[in-house]
């Protein structure tokens, strides 16, 4: 999760960083506040939990880092206001399958005795990824001009961990 929120807080402020610097001032920040109202996870996440229902919580969260990776690779070359709104598509669908199914795996993964503490505790990991993304996100930004395709690299990162957490979970139902 600490993944996951760490490379979503870089779209918070790295993006309108971004089409600021791409389109001025006053067109950036247009821009970005468009891309934020394309975001429809509203509209796109009772399509999407329909679709994929069936399918394993922890699947349905890496894929959504697949969508974040894909994303932030896409942005990196984007240059014009209709390929960022391309990439808020993807965040949004990404955003739709890790968030509907994130705590979803924790609650059935946790004992009722436990479970309250798991939800307590999740916001603080969660927060870890928030708390640094904008200095680390900075600091990558000043030293290598870039920070979409390391949060692609970081989100991948995050994916990895989260299949080998699913590869762990079949071996213990098999066992």
């Amino acid at each position: 999760m600490t993944f996951y929120t760490f490379v979503y807080s870089q779209v918070l402020f790295g993006l309108p960083l971004q089409t600021t610097t791409l389109f001025g001032t006053e067109a950036g920040a247009l821009l970005y506040g468009k891309s934020n109202a394309l975001n429809t996870v509203v509209i796109g996440n009772p399509i999407i939990v329909s679709l994929t229902r069936k399918w394993l919580s922890l699947s349905n969260v890496a894929l959504g880092g697949v969508f974040f990776a894909v994303e932030f690779a896409m942005i990196s070359i984007a240059k014009s206001s209709m390929a960022l709104f391309l990439c808020c598509a993807f965040f949004t669908i990404g955003e739709v399958f890790w968030t509907t199914n994130e705590r979803y795996f924790v609650a059935n993964n946790t004992s009722m005795s436990h479970r309250a503490r798991f939800n307590d505790i999740i916001p603080i990991i969660k927060g870890t990824g928030y708390c640094f993304a904008p200095m680390v996100g900075g600091m990558v930004i000043d030293s290598f001009s870039m920070t979409w395709l390391g949060s692609s690299l970081s989100v991948l990162v995050g994916v990895i961990i989260v299949l080998a957490l699913k590869k762990k979970e079949r071996k213990m139902k098999t066992a």
